[in-house]
């Protein structure tokens, strides 16, 4: 399937990648849904696919397949993707030298039809933006000052390395340090923060 694909582009030749399944990648056969493309197996991954899970890889090109032998009807039909009835020549792939053995164990995820936008989904969100259902479906800001706070010191250890009441005694004095300037708001405090506790 890969060479059928890879042979669509009308250019002289194409590239196919023997790449490593890993979980990130999402078989799409899988999701429930009718399949427009029954001969193919389809993965989506999720956040792309790293240069050192790629095997190997080797050049496709019309010419090259009908030198190893293939009829040029048969060629056509890799083209047309079609079903074949035939075998495809073996290919001298390019072994990829900086391959990382750590994926030999991995593979690919089942299909995940609760990530798929299926006709409930879109019925329970009225197809809004990601932007619309953050809106309605985000909880809401905080609004006085004692919410802010604990919204600030939340994860006082891991962004500040204080405990809550050493965070909340820090947040009391950049409030006191910060509120004389012109136009305050309470960006200035955790600006203040940011810049005398944030562990970066």
């Amino acid at each position: 399937m890969g060479v059928s694909f890879a042979l669509q582009n009308e250019k002289k030749s194409a590239w196919v990648y023997r790449i490593h399944s890993t979980p990130n990648m999402i078989n799409l056969n899988d999701l429930e849904f009718e399949i427009r493309h029954r001969i193919e197996e389809e993965f989506s991954a999720l956040g792309g696919v790293r240069y050192d899970q790629i095997e190997a890889w080797v050049e496709v090109t019309y010419a090259g397949l009908r030198e190893a032998g293939m009829k040029s009807g048969n060629v056509d039909k890799l083209f047309n993707v079609e079903p074949i009835d035939f075998e495809l020549p073996a290919f001298n792939f390019t072994t990829n030298l900086d391959y990382n053995h750590k994926y030999d164990d991995l593979s690919a995820s089942p299909g995940q039809p609760q990530l798929a936008g299926d006709s409930a989904k879109l019925a329970k969100y009225n197809e809004k933006s990601l932007e619309g259902v953050l809106k309605t479906d985000a909880p809401p800001e905080p609004t006085t000052l004692k919410e802010r706070e604990n919204q600030l010191c939340a994860n006082s250890d891991a962004d500040f390395r204080l405990t809550k009441a050493e965070c909340l005694t820090q947040v009391a004095q950049c409030v006191f340090d910060e509120s004389g300037k012109p136009n305050f708001d309470w960006s200035f405090v955790t600006a203040c923060m940011d810049a005398k506790w944030r562990i970066v």
